[in-house]
């Protein structure tokens, strides 16, 4: 209290500008410290702040999206190079999508070991040209194998069967790719949608980055209603 009381005294002695100077900033403090530490309503367009996402999503029809797809593309205009997600009928080699693809720009291959009665990885991987799909299915054996790997010392030996299983017809390079991601004018994505081991064709004009997006290409085994089955 006694310093308190001298405090007083002193602010008392002080000349009026100062007085108003001091007051200024204690309340510019206290304000400042309000303002900081005051909790803060959540923006209300937190959820359009997402990831851009290409493909059909569960519950979708897959007829329905298919034509939708070929109505879009179809009604593209212009020679400008466009990103597109690529579904193929049935699984392919690297090399046999490649054939399919004919030296068209790529960005992505998904790929995936088709086993009865398991439930499989999907993936992914970067492919620029034709020339990397072959070595990209390949490649994708060495994350199987150390899956496998990781699986047995856990103890999950039937999980551990299943990645060793990937593992070998990754490495044997089986028919495992199912869709690519591709950038090509809209008359060459035409072109490619006729082709009979396509499946469909979905163009994505307003795709930048295809790296910073969600791509979901349709596999060869499912009909109906995606997520269904």
């Amino acid at each position: 209290m006694n310093r308190l009381a001298r405090g007083v005294r002193r602010f008392r002695t002080l000349a009026p500008v100062s007085q108003i100077l001091i007051v200024f900033l204690v309340v510019a403090i206290f304000a400042g410290g309000v303002w900081f530490f005051w909790p803060r309503p959540v923006p209300s367009n937190v959820d359009d702040i997402s990831v851009a996402r290409v493909g059909p999503s569960d519950g979708t029809n897959i007829p329905a999206y298919v034509v939708a797809a070929q109505r879009s593309l179809a009604s593209l205009k212009g020679a400008t190079p466009i990103v597109a997600l690529v579904s193929f009928r049935e699984y392919q080699t690297g090399s046999g999508a490649a054939a399919v693809l004919k030296g068209m720009p790529l960005r992505l291959a998904y790929a995936h070991v088709p086993i009865a009665g398991a439930q499989t990885r999907l993936t992914s991987f970067t492919a620029v040209s034709g020339r990397d799909l072959a070595s990209g299915v390949v490649g994708l054996a060495a994350e199987r194998t150390t899956t496998a790997g990781d699986l047995a010392a856990a103890g999950d030996t039937v999980g551990a069967d299943i990645a060793r299983r990937e593992a070998a017809a990754y490495r044997g390079g089986c028919a495992c790719v199912y869709g690519v991601v591709v950038v090509a004018a809209p008359d060459s994505l035409r072109a490619l949608a006729g082709r009979s081991e396509v499946r469909a064709v979905e163009a994505a004009a307003e795709i930048r980055d295809p790296y910073s997006t969600v791509f979901r290409p349709l596999l060869p085994e499912d009909s109906g209603v995606v997520g269904v089955g």
